[in-house]
């Protein structure tokens, strides 16, 4: 679907000598996507293509220090990316909480960018057992119990299986002060309904925790792209995805997007979910044509 934005470029292109407006030459993709409408400036929930930082791929328990009662392991079977994740288990019945850390994570700069990641929950019965309000802690920043972001989920936020984790500096709440641009340390913080709760190794799996730039959620054309066919009216472009692009998401929205100081989109398009990982590389041909009336 072309959006008003689309036709906004379009209109001023045809026009103007010296055009307002970039040519859309970009793309993003995302989950989640809503019903399209024209009125869109973006897609529902992007998620990065490339170029993120790594935060913890969790393919090892290196440096993660788990609290009362907790333990953590890897998990070979249940994982988003790569081929580890790593399980949160709470194994004894002293504390209603659990908090599990890695002070030692490469120090990255969280000025501007989102953390992404990834908590996965067995099933229901496991989810019941996480407390109603606050179930769940994420934090980020330079040591996991005084200067911190924290961003909470309540047992409501969550679901069975793959829930992710998305926050910024804004969406987050600040514990201490925080040097931003030496964050160094992750936090997982589970409550439960009770001290005497206990959960076993792939009940909940985390995986997959990076920062993105607004960079990485676009990727270019395929070179070459857009083609016209002047005879035909039509312009095709080619979006790509590479086995090493947004792996770990089940896609259901592209669009098209120009360069400006003021991103517009141009295309908007709603499909069947791509689970895609890294054993899977997708293109998208977007073909748009003027018809007379």
């Amino acid at each position: 679907m072309i959006t008003n934005s689309g036709y906004k470029i379009a209109i001023n292109r045809i026009a103007k000598a010296v055009p307002d407006y970039t040519a859309a030459s970009r793309f993003k993709v995302g989950i989640n996507q809503a019903t399209e409408t024209t009125t869109d400036t973006d897609i529902t929930l992007p998620i990065p293509i490339t170029g993120t930082e790594t935060v913890d791929d969790c393919e090892a328990t290196t440096d993660w220090v788990a609290g009362t009662d907790g333990a953590i392991t890897t998990n070979s079977s249940t994982y988003k990316v790569g081929t580890y994740a790593l399980n949160l288990t709470k194994d004894a019945g002293t504390v209603d909480n659990v908090l599990w850390a890695n002070e030692s994570e490469d120090s990255l700069d969280f000025t501007s960018k989102d953390l992404w990641g990834w908590i996965y929950i067995k099933d229901a019965t496991t989810l019941a057992k996480l407390a109603e309000t606050d179930a769940l802690e994420v934090r980020f920043g330079n040591d996991d119990d005084t200067n911190y972001y924290y961003y909470k989920y309540d047992r409501a936020d969550l679901a069975v299986g793959w829930n992710y984790i998305k926050f910024n500096i804004t969406d987050a709440t600040e514990e201490g002060t925080v040097t931003d641009n030496a964050c160094d340390s992750l936090g997982i913080k589970l409550t439960y309904t009770g001290t005497a709760i206990t959960t076993s190794a792939g009940d909940i799996v985390i995986d997959d925790f990076k920062l993105a730039s607004s960079g990485d959620y676009y990727k270019d054309f395929e070179v070459g792209y857009p083609t016209i066919d002047e005879t035909n009216f039509e312009i095709v472009t080619e979006s790509y995805l590479l086995s090493t692009d947004a792996n770990g998401y089940n896609i259901s929205g592209i669009g098209t997007f120009n360069t400006d100081g003021t991103v517009l989109m141009q295309d908007v398009f709603k499909f069947t979910a791509i689970s895609k990982d890294s054993t899977e590389e997708i293109g998208f041909f977007v073909k748009n044509r003027l018809k007379r009336r």
